[in-house]
């Protein structure tokens, strides 16, 4: 367990000091701006923990992928993203970032050259390509991802262990709480008995989520990699894509923002100009351009 917290521990620290880095290459180095690189170091050390994937692979031995970075507090969470919405949107108007309960979430467009733009709040931002790491690269409703395999959820903030309840897979109920400075000894690794084991067997279990349709395809990608996953599961997942009324154009918007948005900002961008479409325009959108990123392998 100690070379898996070390391999976190260091993973974190390197991400914290890719961010500050970011920070203080923008910051304007007046009395406002002058400590903003240390402040969002500040609170990353102090709120922020690491879950899912990344832990997982830890624990497996493998490379992680990414790092899915949360937070225990919505207040840090929120100095952190608009920090770092102020270095993308420079220039233009950084979209508002919002707290509703234990959920941090952005609301406004955003006007600037480069800037792709939704409407109803529903933001997707791009820069520059080849930025380095720990520079914001893409904004959504859920989630922030920066440069170098990070990304910030704000889906859900809290308690390492409240958060991991609300994953929909098994498995990835692991997470890392980091020390709060670089040097000092290890953090907490926290893991699910029961996780442990649907990792080390590779065997899915499906434990409920508020985005079924993003746990459907990441379902194949487990599979494609080896993983295997009962009848049940299947079941399970098919139970709770019916209660989300996806023929309603409301919740599939909503779903389809919980999972892979790049597979499908066309058919996100139809049905923001035509909130009325029913399934068949949709299918129809999606039949449209077979070459397209919704064609791709998720």
């Amino acid at each position: 367990m100690k070379a898996i917290k070390r391999d976190l521990q260091e993973r974190f620290d390197r991400f914290v000091e890719d961010v500050k880095a970011v920070v203080h290459a923008h910051s304007d180095k007046t009395a406002g701006d002058l400590f903003m690189d240390s402040a969002v170091a500040d609170d990353l050390r102090h709120f922020a923990f690491v879950a899912g994937g990344a832990v997982v692979s830890a624990v497996r031995g493998e490379e992680p992928n990414d790092l899915d970075v949360f937070f225990t507090n919505p207040d840090a969470c929120a100095r952190v993203v608009r920090a770092l919405l102020e270095i993308m949107c420079r220039g233009g108007t950084a979209p508002k970032v919002e707290i509703f309960g234990d959920r941090v979430t952005l609301s406004e467009g955003v006007t600037r050259s480069g800037v792709e733009v939704l409407d109803d709040g529903q933001e997707v931002i791009r820069v520059a390509d080849n930025p380095r790491p720990g520079t914001p690269i893409l904004a959504t409703r859920n989630a922030l991802t920066l440069a170098g395999g990070y990304q910030l959820v704000l889906v859900k903030t809290g308690p390492a262990e409240q958060v991991m309840e609300t994953f929909d897979w098994r498995h990835c109920r692991m997470a890392y709480e980091p020390s709060p400075a670089a040097g000092l000894p290890v953090g907490n690794l926290i893991l699910d008995p029961a996780a442990v084991l649907c990792a080390t067997r590779r065997v899915l279990e499906f434990c409920g989520s508020a985005y079924p349709l993003a746990s459907l395809l990441r379902m194949r990608k487990y599979v494609e990699r080896g993983w295997t996953a009962g009848a049940g599961e299947v079941l399970k997942m098919a139970l709770a894509l019916a209660g989300a009324r996806l023929d309603l154009p409301a919740n599939l918007q909503t779903q389809l923002w919980g999972v892979d948005i790049g597979a499908y900002l066309g058919i996100l961008e139809a049905m923001e100009k035509d909130s009325g479409m029913g399934i068949r325009e949709l299918n129809n959108v999606l039949d449209a351009d077979r070459s397209g990123p919704a064609w791709r392998s998720i």
